[in-house]
């Protein structure tokens, strides 16, 4: 099982009894968390996930002002597209089934009952995590993907790059990959190929890279307009990668690169890009 950077979590914890809430965040520290907000009740809640931008919450049920079950009710009123992903857990004394059941009714990620144990909390943040790609992808250390699956159009007009990049890629795993000589062709290869990642050159004839990123974001192809797409260039000028950047590609690099900058921004792309995660990550053990 590939091992797991808990320093790279945000959590919010949300309890009135500040001994309890002292226990817990020493218990997150333990675990390797190191950003804790905190939180006496459902209403101060509210107002720190707009700053804290929390990947897990961890929420007591009965507090004053507004108590955990309000406060989820309210959360999911909350419209931000990184807060939808945001998994809460109740850890609360009362392990009665009536507010089990009312937890289950909200969608909560877990029930746990006080006291609990640092193994206990960890089981419970490796749960959340074995079930949200995007979160495990940016907290594993070491990517735990088959780049083996990975499909690599390359848009180069040189051949000598082409082949460059392609050995570059077989050294860590990547086997099947297309080839375009300039943007026009990349466009028919996409159609083509059906790549979930693409490397491209800035100045190409007849069609450079910026204008292929152009007419690549307006493909009517399920999936292929949101590709990723890494800038490999000689062109370092501030302008050209503003554009780029316009463009929302996932990554620039200046040539002559390496082996290790080349995965280290194809890495990064599968970070940000849950759906090419999900596809390339290898079963947990």
């Amino acid at each position: 099982m590939p091992k797991i950077d808990y320093s790279r979590l945000n959590i919010l914890l949300i309890e009135d009894e500040s001994y309890t809430r002292v226990i817990t965040r020493r218990i997150l520290t333990q675990i390797g968390v190191r950003d804790v907000a905190e939180a006496r009740d459902g209403v101060e809640g509210l107002g720190e996930i707009v700053r804290a931008r929390p990947d897990i919450i961890f929420c007591d049920i009965n507090m004053g002002f507004m108590d955990g079950f309000q406060f989820i009710e309210q959360f999911r009123t909350v419209t931000s597209d990184d807060l939808d992903r945001t998994w809460i857990v109740m850890l609360t004394a009362d392990g009665g089934y009536e507010n089990r059941l009312k937890a289950q009714g909200h969608s909560v990620a877990g029930y746990m009952v006080k006291p609990v144990s640092l193994n206990q909390i960890r089981e419970q943040i490796d749960s959340i995590i074995a079930n949200d790609a995007e979160l495990a992808a940016r907290v594993h250390h070491g990517l735990p993907v088959d780049f083996g699956k990975m499909r690599v159009l390359i848009v180069d007009d040189e051949e000598i790059v082409r082949q460059t990049v392609k050995k570059m890629l077989g050294q860590f795993g990547v086997t099947a990959t297309a080839e375009a000589t300039d943007g026009m062709k990349g466009l028919m290869e996409v159609a083509k190929f059906k790549p979930n990642l693409i490397l491209c050159d800035v100045h190409m004839k007849p069609l450079g890279g910026l204008k292929f990123l152009e007419g690549l974001r307006q493909l009517n192809m399920k999936g292929i307009e949101d590709t990723p797409v890494i800038m490999i260039t000689g062109d370092s000028n501030a302008d050209t990668v503003k554009e780029a950047q316009a463009l929302k590609v996932s990554g620039y690099l200046i040539k002559p690169t390496t082996t290790k900058d080349l995965k280290s921004r194809i890495e990064h792309a599968i970070r940000s890009t849950p759906k090419l995660f999900a596809a390339l990550r290898k079963p947990m053990m």
